[in-house]
């Protein structure tokens, strides 16, 4: 096996390992201020739509760690390796981006919201605007 096969392979495998612990422990190190104050339990209440920035989407999968909570994130090699930890620290997804299979994932998300659930979304993507 080459070493680029073993790589992908491995790679996502540690990210489901080590990566929630980790998220979880940076996620407890966070001052964290809710605007409005009541916004984290809205998400356990109801159908409510949170947006962080690309860079940031780490953020909320451990500021609503099992809250049933579903992300969208993108098909890319690197977005199975956050649904991976977002799934393992209770977050559900959908995977979609504007080149691949977004308007699936934005329909996937619309089912979710008319469901009661709460849904976790970036407005911008890697390629920016920058935040």
């Amino acid at each position: 096996m080459g070493r680029r096969k073993l790589s992908h392979r491995l790679g996502p495998f540690l990210a489901r390992a080590l990566g929630p612990p980790l998220v979880r422990l940076l996620g407890a190190t966070w001052r964290v201020r809710y605007d409005p104050p009541d916004m984290r339990e809205r998400a356990r209440t109801g159908s409510a739509v949170y947006a962080f920035w690309h860079g940031r989407l780490l953020m909320p999968t451990a500021l609503f760690t099992d809250y049933g909570m579903t992300v969208m994130i993108s098909r890319h090699a690197d977005g199975e390796i956050i649904a991976r930890i977002a799934e393992r620290l209770g977050s559900r997804t959908v995977r979609g981006s504007t080149t691949r299979g977004g308007a699936a994932a934005l329909l996937a998300m619309v089912e979710v919201l008319r469901a009661g659930g709460g849904g976790i979304f970036t407005p911008d993507g890697p390629r920016g605007p920058r935040e």
